[in-house]
C-alpha cells in the first residue's frame, strides 16, 4: 500500500486539482493528462529520492534510466514528434490534443495546422 499512498500525497501536495475542497478542478481530461505526465517527469528525474540528503540521486538515477539529475530546461528543450517516433495508443491522441471528455456535451478540438 505503501507506493499507492505515497503517490496520492504526491498528486495532492503538488497539483491543485487533487487537493480536496478547491475550484481548480479538471475540466478536460486532456489537461488532466498533460498534468500527470508532467508531474511524473518531475518525481522521476528532476526530484531527488531524499530531500535530507544532499546529493541524493533521482529516482530514475537509481534505476539507471540517466547518469544525471535533470532540470526543467533539459525537459523542455528538445521537442519529440509523434510522427517519428512510434508510441503506443492513447499517447498520439494526446498528444494532438484529440481526447475528448465523454461528460461535456462540447467538446471544441483545437485546430492544430503549425503543430506538426
Amino acid at each position: 500500500m505503501f507506493p499507492v499512498d505515497l503517490l496520492h500525497k504526491i498528486l495532492r501536495h503538488t497539483l491543485a486539482q487533487e487537493r480536496r475542497e478547491t475550484i481548480a478542478i479538471n475540466r478536460r481530461l486532456n489537461a488532466a493528462m498533460e498534468r500527470l505526465v508532467l508531474t511524473a517527469i518531475w518525481r522521476n528525474f528532476v526530484k531527488r529520492r531524499s530531500e535530507r540528503k544532499g546529493r541524493s540521486p533521482t529516482p530514475a538515477q537509481w534505476l539507471g534510466l540517466t547518469d544525471k539529475r535533470w532540470s526543467w530546461k533539459q525537459v523542455f528543450s528538445r521537442r519529440l514528434f509523434y510522427s517519428r517516433i512510434m508510441l503506443a495508443e492513447p499517447w498520439p491522441t494526446l498528444y494532438r490534443r484529440q481526447w475528448t471528455t465523454p461528460l461535456l456535451q462540447a467538446n471544441a478540438l483545437h485546430d492544430l495546422k503549425r503543430n506538426f
